[in-house]
């Protein structure tokens, strides 16, 4: 299938890119984004955890060293989970 248009990356900036290019009828939009289908977990707020650390859905960014933030962190780099979720 043909589009006119591949956005890629469905954040809050890339979806709303898509939401406003497939406002126009005869256009085709395809959102690309990351990973697979959603796993089951993410419906359940108490099941969170599991997805807390590196993963095929959560790239676990580490931040720089902090002098007055996460100092119980080991080497004192605050963990700021990101990614597919």
């Amino acid at each position: 299938e043909e589009v006119d248009f591949i956005v890629v990356g469905g954040g809050s900036g890339g979806s709303v890119v898509a939401s406003r290019l497939s406002e126009v009828a005869h256009w085709q939009v395809a959102l690309i984004e990351a990973g697979g289908p959603e796993p089951t977990e993410n419906q359940v707020p108490a099941m969170y955890l599991n997805h807390h650390g590196p993963s095929n859905i959560n790239w676990d960014f580490k931040l720089d060293p902090q002098t007055s933030a996460c100092l119980g962190y080991k080497g004192g780099c605050c963990h700021w989970p990101r990614g597919e979720t």
